[in-house]
């Protein structure tokens, strides 16, 4: 992979990643339209998650120390979103893993292959993109009389 790949798929991961579309499954997309999907991504797909995820931390650092002072116990800042509520918040951040992890745990048995494989990959970003043209025009639909209220 060239510098120039590199750098686009980073760009579209960043691109993609807090979209309601799955970055993963561009970056595949990006791989074999650069003919890179026989070789194994996986290390480069992981440090560009892993980026995302630094970023992410970097970002929300004060309301994640927030978070962590609260649940600790200390003193946190006046008007902070979290005040009184912290513990609450980080059990309900786990209860909600708890699902994901199970979904994760269950699908592994397919295995990287099958999930990762370009024409599975395309198929589910057009059912995603269908679900959530769907559910635009019902919104649109429900709103509609909304500005003359």
């Amino acid at each position: 992979m060239g510098y120039f790949e590199a750098i686009f798929l980073a760009v579209l991961q960043g691109l993609t990643e807090f979209l309601p579309v799955s970055s993963s499954g561009h970056l595949v997309l990006a791989q074999q339209w650069f003919g890179h999907f026989n070789e194994t991504n996986l290390l480069y797909d992981i440090l560009l998650h892993l980026a995302t995820v630094t970023a992410i931390l970097m970002y929300f650092r004060h309301d994640l120390f927030t978070l962590t002072w609260g649940y600790l116990g200390w003193t946190t800042k006046e008007g902070s979103l979290f005040r009184g509520v912290e513990r609450q918040t980080i059990h309900y951040v786990i209860l909600a893993s708890i699902p994901t992890a199970v979904i994760g745990l269950g699908i592994e048995s397919l295995g990287i292959e099958t999930l990762a494989a370009p024409s599975l990959v395309a198929v589910m970003l057009l059912v995603t993109g269908v679900i959530l043209w769907m559910g635009r025009g019902h919104h649109s639909e429900a709103h509609a009389g909304d500005e003359y209220a």
